[in-house]
């Protein structure tokens, strides 16, 4: 939603692992965002969380 901002987060084992920030301060600029991440790293999950 425009105006909030979000975190990209990574683990690689759901239920094992916690998630990690990768990446924050990510602004809400509708009416579409991309980000870029470094994936050459182990393989995993990501999730986008708000950041309040």
């Amino acid at each position: 939603m425009a105006g909030r901002r979000y975190a990209v987060e990574f683990t690689p084992e759901l239920g094992v692992m916690p998630f990690e920030t990768v990446l924050d301060g990510i602004e809400a600029l509708p009416p579409r965002n991309t980000v870029q991440l470094d994936t050459t790293g182990p393989s995993g999950f990501y999730r986008l969380s708000e950041v309040r």
